[in-house]
Order: C-alpha cells, then sequence, then structure tokens
C-alpha cells in the first residue's frame, strides 16, 4: 500500500467509440523516440515564450514506479475492463489485431510490479484550467501565434510511449500545483 492517499480518476463515457485504436495516436505509433523527445521539447519551447523566459529548460528523466503507486489506478483498471466489455459488444467480429495488440500492452503492464515513467519538466507557462482542458482534447488547440506546429496535437505523440496509455500531466498555477490524468482506452 503506498504512504499517499489515491486520488481518483474520473471516466466519461464517450459519445464517438473508436476502439483501442484512436486515430489521434495511431498517428503517432510508429514514431521514433527522437521525434517524440522533439515533440515534447517544441511544446516546453512554446510554453517557455508564453512567459517571455530567456531560457527554457527542459528536463528528461526516468524512473519506476509501483503500479499500485500510480494515481487512480483502480479507477484505470475499472475503465479498461469496461471499455474492453464495451468494445468487444459492439463489434460483430470481436478486436481486430491491431486493437488486440493495444489490449494486451495494457494487460501486461497492469500485470507488472512496477512501471517505467518518463518525467519531463520545464521552466514553461505552467497550467491552468484552459490549457489543461486543451490537453485532454483531441487536438483542438489554442496555440499562441508564435508557436511552433499547426495543430496542437503534439501531447498526443506520448501516448504510445506508455504502455497503459496514461499521461501524468501537472505544473504550477497561480502558485499552486495542478495535475490531471489523460487516459485513451
Amino acid at each position: 500500500m503506498s504512504k499517499y492517499s489515491q486520488p481518483d480518476l474520473v471516466f466519461l463515457d464517450s459519445t464517438d467509440s473508436v476502439g483501442f485504436t484512436a486515430a489521434g495516436i495511431s498517428s503517432f505509433r510508429d514514431t521514433s523516440a527522437s521525434a517524440i523527445v522533439r515533440e515534447l521539447i517544441q511544446n516546453s519551447l512554446d510554453a517557455a515564450q508564453d512567459v517571455s523566459v530567456f531560457k527554457a529548460v527542459v528536463q528528461f528523466s526516468t524512473t519506476q514506479v509501483a503500479t499500485e503507486d500510480i494515481p487512480g489506478i483502480e479507477s484505470y483498471r475499472t475503465a479498461f475492463k469496461k471499455a474492453g466489455e464495451r468494445r468487444t459488444t459492439e463489434t460483430e467480429t470481436g478486436l481486430g489485431d491491431q486493437e488486440m495488440m493495444v489490449v494486451e500492452t495494457i494487460c501486461e503492464a497492469l500485470n507488472r510490479d512496477r512501471q517505467d515513467v518518463l518525467v519531463v519538466t520545464d521552466n514553461g507557462v505552467g497550467l491552468d484550467k484552459k490549457r489543461m482542458d486543451a490537453l485532454m482534447s483531441d487536438g483542438a488547440s489554442d496555440k499562441a501565434k508564435h508557436a511552433a506546429g499547426a495543430f496542437g496535437v503534439g501531447h498526443m505523440s506520448v501516448f504510445p510511449l506508455s504502455d497503459l496509455r496514461y499521461i501524468l500531466y501537472g505544473g504550477i498555477c497561480d502558485k499552486r500545483w495542478i495535475g490531471s490524468g489523460h487516459a485513451i482506452l
């Protein structure tokens, strides 16, 4: 049991069922690690420009976390099971090959004691409700005019790196920590 209390996750029912091969992340499935790092650095550079930081600082580190210490993991397990059941009943032929690979990867990850975690930090503008909503969207972007990229979907590039397809975001806004999880099931 974790020494920290577990926050809960809320999974809203989707009106648009796309299965486990969501187009928003499928385009990044075969993307190289260097391309994903470039996307993350570009997002950090854009955030630093928003606050006129003279020098953007982006740090990457890796660690391992006990699976049971992942925020909201029990809610995630419940939502994953429901998503699998829903998807199975929606299709006449069962899950396709690509969906099965995603499901198997998630199942294997949930059965591991520990998860590899990539941590990316920067000295950018931070997260407020508007920016957090943009992160949780499917690409509807509110990018500043000076920002690089065209569509604001670069944040989706990290999902194929996660065996759980679960990303945690955190930042400081109005001198308070703010965080959220984003899972694509």
